[in-house]
């Protein structure tokens, strides 16, 4: 499905197709998924009818883990965001898709609200160009290094963070460093035409970062995937008949994954 496809899809029709879309069977990759309810141009009673409490919000994702998904919630000032990676969207997404068809349920208004999907690349150019606020919609917000940290420590207390949404996660904490520290789009004091071209270099820092997100991502999968598999022997190659002797002589070889990947940053080597 094309992005712009994807753009202007009411929240009631997307769940209702979502209940009668099958789960992911491919394993093969973690592409993360990103589903975002638009709450910008609602009135502020609608806005209201879309807040959750953390327990609600903690429950989402305690039931992702439970089942072996990940997904995280991130709030911004203009929607509220759901990422998990492909194979597991239709698993971890249920729950909130399910309490917020019970909220269009009690306001009907809700079910025109407009959800953008993006996946792979888009998804994760996404939730960095909110960091380093270059988005209309995140520009000048100040919560948004903060609003990310909470969410990945939310999802992460939930055990429903998983490697791949840790690194992405990581990896947009430090977009935003890297704006902070680069750029002077934190100054106040910056002139107009001074932060549009400080936005150029966020921009450069977004794809830079993007760029080593990705490059990270498929060498674990390269890592991951091109382990060779052991044949475990079977009984019969010892039954065949050879001469006697008091010793016989057996080699075991233990090969271990090369690759050992958690929540520290990896480097790429050039």
């Amino acid at each position: 499905m094309s992005r712009d496809s994807q753009i202007g899809q009411g929240l009631l029709t997307l769940s209702r197709g979502f209940g009668k879309t099958g789960s992911s069977q491919s394993k093969q990759h973690e592409l993360i998924h990103m589903l975002s309810i638009e709450t910008g141009t609602l009135s502020a009673t609608a806005r209201g009818a879309f807040r959750f409490t953390y327990d609600e919000e903690l429950s989402w994702m305690t039931s992702a883990a439970e089942r072996g998904r990940s997904l995280l919630i991130l709030r911004t000032t203009n929607s509220i965001e759901l990422y998990t990676t492909d194979q597991d969207r239709f698993v971890a997404l249920r729950p909130a898709i399910e309490a917020l068809a019970a909220r269009v349920g009690n306001m009907p208004e809700l079910g025109k609200t407009n959800t953008l999907q993006l996946s792979g690349a888009e998804a994760a150019r996404h939730l960095f160009c909110h960091a380093a606020q270059v988005e209309p919609l995140t520009a000048g917000v100040p919560s948004s290094a903060s609003s990310i940290q909470r969410a990945a420590a939310l999802s992460a207390a939930a055990t429903a963070l998983g490697p791949t949404l840790a690194s992405l996660f990581r990896a947009a904490a430090n977009v935003g460093r890297r704006v902070r520290q680069e750029t002077l789009l934190d100054d106040s004091s910056a002139s107009q035409a001074l932060r549009e071209v400080e936005a150029f270099a966020a921009e450069r820092i977004v794809e830079e970062e993007l760029a080593t997100w990705q490059a990270q991502e498929a060498e674990i999968q390269r890592a991951t995937g091109d382990q060779p598999v052991i044949m475990k022997p079977g009984r019969a190659q010892f039954e065949t008949s050879e001469p006697v002797s008091e010793v016989r002589l057996r080699i075991g070889t233990t090969i271990r994954p090369s690759i050992s990947y958690l929540l520290e940053p990896k480097s790429i080597s050039s």
